[in-house]
């Protein structure tokens, strides 16, 4: 699997692929297409306050003691899932409009069947 790899020392703009084909944005344009606002809303890590924690994570976290909870780190996959269940269809649809989307491609790298 492959994220943001279009190119480095370069002297001029160039367009980026997305979902194994070229598009015709750069990446400037791609930090200003909506579903971008979007997507960056996934988050790997989440703080998950100490009134919300288990007691099997206090346990395995005795630092949140100290810091008022933990850390809670998640897979791609999974924080993917998350993300994409706390969308609304509106996000989900604007999601589809990523150049040259792809379900296939999507649910490979996200495990999200659109």
């Amino acid at each position: 699997m492959s994220n943001n790899n279009s190119g480095c020392f370069n002297t001029q703009n160039h367009t980026i692929y997305f979902f194994d084909k070229q598009s015709n944005l750069t990446y400037e344009d791609w930090a200003n297409h909506p579903a971008y606002a979007i997507w960056v809303r996934l988050n790997l890590t989440v703080f998950i306050p100490e009134k919300k924690m288990t007691d099997e994570e206090k346990k395995a976290y005795n630092d949140y003691k100290i810091t008022g909870g933990f850390l809670k780190v998640y897979d791609f996959k999974e924080a993917a899932k998350i993300w994409w269940n706390n969308l609304s269809e509106d996000e989900k649809d604007i999601i589809k409009t990523i150049p040259n989307f792809d379900p296939d491609k999507f649910r490979m790298i996200t495990g999200i069947k659109v």
